[in-house]
């Protein structure tokens, strides 16, 4: 029965600790020796972690700071271009009739892509002309840009290639190696942003969803197309990297 308020509990006294206890390893790590081995695996641990945030951290800068670059050079193309395109053959000295926004219908018959400087495409084919007559025509299209899909991770890789349990973020982790990588492979200047796409072929590849985000990046033929199997920390393949 519990004891009653004017009851006196008797209370077991413990046992005086011997002086030799005080001191000992069981004693400091309440009951368990901790195994100096286990101090310096976590420690490790620790440091490979803060690394690698450091690493991201290193890779973010670094494309904020390419970015504000690129858009200065970006300035001084578009000025350049601008002055090339003002001494082009308008449409209608060709006799060619235009719209009102200056386009005109052309039925396409072939293509063909100059590999000697890559980005221009020739379209040849039929446009009408003022006499209601079908002339042929070729096209000259120039500054053709390539376009790649990246498809990110589940989770981040550390430094060995192991999983861990970091979510991948587009801006945080993609974005940034991507960039970082890019500049390694001649590719200066480009443009991305995170999209929605389905894949057709998922039933064949394993580990590719039906529907997932992508990081949209495009950029000028000029420079090197992707490597079809290029992958990394954050992101696991690259989709019409190779294709013109």
């Amino acid at each position: 029965e519990p004891p009653q308020e004017d009851e006196e509990m008797d209370v077991p006294v413990k046992d005086e600790m011997k002086e030799e206890d005080v001191d000992s390893p069981e004693r400091k790590t309440g009951g368990f020796a901790r195994d100096p081995k286990d101090d310096a695996r976590g420690n490790r641990e620790s440091l490979k972690a803060l690394s690698e945030q450091d690493d991201w951290r290193a890779m973010r800068a670094e494309a904020g700071d390419m970015d504000a670059q690129e858009e200065e050079e970006e300035v001084k193309t578009e000025e350049v271009k601008a002055e090339a395109s003002a001494g082009n053959t308008a449409s209608g000295d060709c006799k060619i009739p235009t719209k009102e926004d200056g386009s005109f219908d052309m039925f396409w018959i072939d293509a063909f892509e100059d590999q000697s400087k890559p980005g221009r495409i020739f379209v040849i084919g039929k446009v009408k002309m003022d006499d209601d007559l079908f002339g042929s025509c070729c096209l000259q299209i120039e500054h053709v840009q390539r376009q790649a899909f990246i498809l990110p991770r589940e989770k981040l890789l550390d430094n060995e290639g192991n999983e861990t349990e970091d979510e991948v973020s587009m801006t945080k982790h993609v974005w940034p190696e991507f960039k970082h990588l890019a500049t390694k492979h001649g590719i200066k200047h480009h443009k991305c942003k995170p999209v929605e796409r389905n894949y057709m072929y998922h039933f064949q590849d394993v580990g590719i969803p039906e529907k997932a985000k992508y990081l949209k990046v495009v950029y000028s033929a000029e420079y090197p197309a992707l490597a079809s199997d290029l992958a990394g920390r954050s992101f696991k393949r690259v989709f019409g990297g190779s294709q013109s």
